[in-house]
């Protein structure tokens, strides 16, 4: 994969489904840096996630991915600046 090309297109399609309520997907890493890369840097950022949540993605795709409940976890001032791009929010979800 390279940046947000059809393949990850394919991975991205396919979580999408899933029930996102309350949570947004944020990616970071080689795919927003248009670097090759074999996996998907990544970031679920909300409340709470169900029981099971992280494991439905790992079976759907390449996803390298964490989750926490702390908007202000994934960098602070001073930090070594990171490229970080969100790309899904539930408010976007359609039942």
């Amino acid at each position: 994969m390279t940046g947000f090309d059809k393949e990850f297109m394919e991975h991205f399609n396919k979580i999408r489904g899933l029930d996102w309520t309350g949570l947004d997907l944020w990616v970071f890493g080689g795919i927003v840096s248009n670097w090759n890369t074999k996996d998907i840097d990544s970031i679920i950022i909300g409340d709470r996630i169900p029981e099971g949540f992280l494991k439905s993605i790992y079976k759907l795709g390449p996803w390298d991915i964490t989750y926490t409940n702390e908007k202000n976890s994934i960098w602070f001032p001073g930090d070594v600046p990171i490229k970080i791009t969100f790309i899904f929010s539930s408010i976007w979800q359609t039942k």
